[in-house]
């Protein structure tokens, strides 16, 4: 029965006053004080509940048993003044021992808790251009959390699944010296990165105007020279980019020739390789060439364009053994051997 509920809430909450009231005037951890509250509290929730589920008289009737609707409305009435009565006295007890700052606080934070949703708050990914400097430095974690987002231009936050704006562009960077505090980047994470490009130090006009725009007082402005709309539009104008079915099989000769280099004549390099490019090495290498093609002006793509971008499409993407490493030989080396090698169209 609902009023027998509500006694029995009434009661629980009587008991936590007993309780605060000893545990106020005898100066109590506050972790005691706030589980007791929290107690108070739930059965003070629990009144006001089975209060609103008599406020019907014939839903009153029904849980009732068809008994007296008004002997047991008038019970529900009493036991809420009486846990009303208990809340204030409680309150005054917290007053009247100089302890109104932690009532309030108590009741702030239970109020915080209770409001509390999961709410979703994008970070950094959430860009159109995602800038990670010394990726190597990344824990596993974060390194790994890049991935749907590289493949799938998408983030997956608990059940909820969030597209990324579009054009999105991952740039990292590696410290290739300090090896204390870094952490391998995964191969499979490697092979998403398009391009790797190596910076060499500065050339020395460069390194001065370096040095003179570090030192002048005025900071320069940064202005936009296009939108992303017009960058949309670019990107589309790179996939018309005509690639005729000679190119496609230069470049699967050339990512093949990384893989089985015995069937190129390159059995030299079988013991040096561990593993060749994988199929984004293909879709890489294809698409760079269209954008070398499209930078150049033309609407087509020539050997000269898969040439130009091979090595910084597949120096990341060939894995070396380590008799390759023995004799200090790189993927530069073993690229070079296999545009030799291969037929050009």
């Amino acid at each position: 029965l609902v009023a027998a509920e509500i006694i029995a809430a009434v009661q629980m909450c009587a008991s936590a006053y007993r309780f605060m009231k000893t545990a106020v005037n005898e100066g109590r951890e506050l972790s005691d004080m706030t589980r007791a509250l929290g107690k108070f509290w739930d059965a003070r929730e629990e009144v006001s509940v089975l209060e609103q589920k008599a406020t019907n008289p014939s839903k009153i009737e029904k849980l009732f048993g068809g008994k007296s609707v008004e002997s047991q409305a008038l019970e529900i009435t009493l036991q809420k003044q009486k846990a009303e009565q208990l809340e204030k006295e409680l309150k005054d007890l917290f007053y009247w021992t100089g302890n109104a700052n932690l009532w309030h606080d108590m009741l702030r934070e239970r109020t915080k808790i209770r409001n509390e949703a999961f709410n979703v708050k994008k970070g950094p990914i959430f860009a159109n251009f995602v800038l990670a400097d010394e990726i190597n430095r990344a824990p596993a974690k974060v390194q790994s959390a890049l991935l749907e987002a590289m493949q799938e231009k998408q983030v997956t936050i608990g059940d909820e699944t969030f597209k990324l704006d579009q054009p999105f562009l991952v740039m990292a960077t590696q410290n290739p010296v300090e090896q204390e505090g870094t952490y391998t980047l995964p191969e499979a994470q490697v092979d998403r990165f398009m391009l790797k490009v190596v910076i060499d130090y500065p050339k020395r006009e460069d390194e001065q105007l370096i040095i003179r725009q570090n030192l002048a007082s005025t900071s320069h402005k940064i202005s936009a020279v296009l939108s992303t709309k017009d960058l949309l539009k670019a990107q589309e104008s790179v996939n018309e980019v005509y690639l005729d079915e000679k190119i496609e099989q230069y470049i699967v000769d050339l990512i093949f020739a990384t893989r089985y280099p015995e069937n190129y004549g390159l059995a030299h390099l079988k013991s040096l390789i561990s593993f060749g490019a994988s199929p984004r090495g293909s879709i890489s290498l294809a698409k760079a060439a269209k954008c070398y093609a499209f930078i150049q002006g033309r609407g087509f793509v020539v050997p000269e364009d898969v040439r130009a971008v091979i090595f910084d499409v597949l120096r990341h993407r060939i894995g070396l053994t380590y008799e390759a490493e023995a004799e200090s030989i790189g993927s530069v080396q073993i690229i070079e051997q296999v545009l030799e090698a291969v037929k050009v169209p």
